[in-house]
């Protein structure tokens, strides 16, 4: 037989420890790719939101938005920012814009290049 613990089970500080799974509903993964710089805006409220986060990025998201501040001041784990957003843009009420990647193949490699030498000889 196990001992009871004295206290309870987890500390206040770190708060509630299913919540983030318990807020996307056990998804893992957002349906869209979404960076952490990703910018986020509400185009149109999703009347009802379908849960207080979902409305409170609605909320926060009247300007663009990113990722990360989104997760932040949800105080979320930045995958479960990324599945709620993902859900926001299935209903059509908000848009995302996430910047270029440097891997991306529309950046000229050589012009960067030829850029980097001529700082250089200044």
């Amino acid at each position: 037989m196990l001992d009871e613990p004295d206290g309870p089970w987890f500390d206040d500080d770190a708060g509630p420890l299913v919540r983030a799974f318990a807020v996307t509903r056990g998804r893992t993964r957002p349906s869209r790719f979404l960076d952490m710089v990703t910018l986020v805006m509400t185009v149109r409220p999703t009347a009802p939101a379908p849960s207080p986060e979902h409305r409170a990025i609605l909320q926060l998201c009247t300007s663009p938005c990113p990722v990360v501040e989104v997760a932040s001041t949800l105080n979320l784990p930045l995958v479960a920012a990324k599945v709620l957003i993902s859900d926001l843009v299935e209903l059509g009420s908000v848009v995302f814009k996430t910047p270029r990647r440097s891997d991306d193949p529309g950046v000229d490699r050589e012009l960067i290049r030829t850029v980097i030498d001529g700082v250089r000889r200044l």
